[in-house]
């Protein structure tokens, strides 16, 4: 599944519920990085311990792993919003897409938004 959206100034992508999603199936972005460098890739969504996923993110190819997210939480007394450092990536300047890959079944995954931040 492709979403292309048009990300602010500060490269965040913002809300997307997708209501079932099944092992290996993908949601990718094509985002577009104004300078190159290194980017911390964040991650936002809303965990609970009930019908999440965990997720893979690679940009550009399959074989470039960036980190793993995972939504699930032990209970529901822990359960809300959370921002989670995916990992870092080096991109050139230009449009990269960035893919996230479904590696446990779920029912209604959160993707509130993607945040990149440049630290070299």
């Amino acid at each position: 599944m492709k979403h292309k959206l048009k990300q602010k100034q500060n490269q965040r992508i913002t809300r997307i519920t997708e209501k079932t999603l099944v092992v290996s199936q993908t949601l990718s972005f094509t985002i577009n990085i104004p300078t190159a460098g290194t980017y911390t890739v964040l991650f936002g969504s809303k965990k609970s311990n009930t019908n999440r996923t965990s997720m893979q993110l690679t940009v550009d190819t399959v074989s470039n792993v960036v980190g793993s997210v995972d939504e699930t939480v032990a209970n529901s007394n822990v359960q809300g919003m959370y921002l989670t450092n995916v990992g870092n990536t080096t991109l050139t300047q230009g449009s990269h897409t960035f893919t996230f890959t479904v590696s446990a079944i779920a029912n209604g995954p959160s993707f509130d938004f993607i945040g990149l931040t440049k630290i070299n």
